[in-house]
C-alpha cells in the first residue's frame, strides 16, 4: 500500500511537471490540499515548474502567492515564476516581479535575470533587457568576485530599482569601497 504523503504527491506532481501535464500536476496539487497533506517548497515549486512549462503564468503567480504568504519564496520559486510569466507573454508581470524580488531577501540570480531579459527581449523591450542585464553586472560585481579580493562580504545595497517598472533605473547609492 502507498501512503499518500508529501513525498508522494511531490513526486507525482514533479512527474507531471516533467511529461508537460500541467493541468494533472495542479489536480494533484490540489488533491493534496483537500486531503490535508502539508504541501512544501518542494510540492510548490513542482507545480510551478508544471506551469511555467506550459506558459499557465496566472496559475503559476497563484502558487507564488501561496508561498509568499508563508514567507517561503526562494529563488527556484522566483525564477519558475518569472519563467511561467515569460513563457506565457506577461513579460510586465516577469519584470514586476523581477523588481519586487531585488528589493526583497529572495536571492536573484543570472538565471532569475535571464528570463526577465528573455521577456523583454521578445516584446522589442530592448532598453528594459540592457538595464536588467546592467542589474545582473552590478550585482556579479558587487558579490563574488570583490568579495573574494578584499577578503569580506559584498555589500549588495549599492543596487536600487525604481518601484515603477517603467523602465527601470540602475541608481548605485555608494562606490564600492576598493
Amino acid at each position: 500500500e502507498v501512503e499518500l504523503d508529501t513525498i508522494t504527491f511531490s513526486s507525482a506532481i514533479s512527474a507531471c511537471e516533467k511529461g508537460g501535464e500541467w493541468d494533472k500536476a495542479l489536480q494533484l496539487f490540489s488533491v493534496a490540499t483537500r486531503s490535508k497533506v502539508e504541501s512544501n517548497r518542494i510540492t510548490i515549486n513542482a507545480a510551478i515548474s508544471a506551469c511555467e512549462k506550459c506558459g499557465k503564468w496566472k496559475e503559476a503567480l497563484h502558487l507564488f502567492t501561496m508561498m509568499a504568504q508563508r514567507k517561503e519564496v526562494g529563488t527556484i520559486c522566483l525564477n519558475a515564476s518569472i519563467g511561467a510569466c515569460a513563457t506565457g507573454g506577461a513579460w510586465e508581470k516577469a519584470l514586476q516581479m523581477f523588481h519586487e524580488a531585488s528589493r526583497s531577501e529572495v536571492e536573484v540570480d543570472a538565471m532569475t535575470c535571464s528570463m526577465v531579459i528573455e521577456s523583454c527581449e521578445k516584446v522589442g523591450e530592448r532598453e528594459r533587457a540592457i538595464r536588467v542585464f546592467g542589474v545582473l553586472v552590478l550585482r556579479l560585481l558587487s558579490t563574488s568576485f570583490f568579495q573574494h579580493l578584499l577578503g569580506r562580504p559584498a555589500d549588495n545595497s549599492m543596487i536600487t530599482l525604481e518601484t515603477d517598472p517603467s523602465p527601470a533605473t540602475i541608481a548605485p547609492t555608494h562606490a564600492l569601497n576598493i
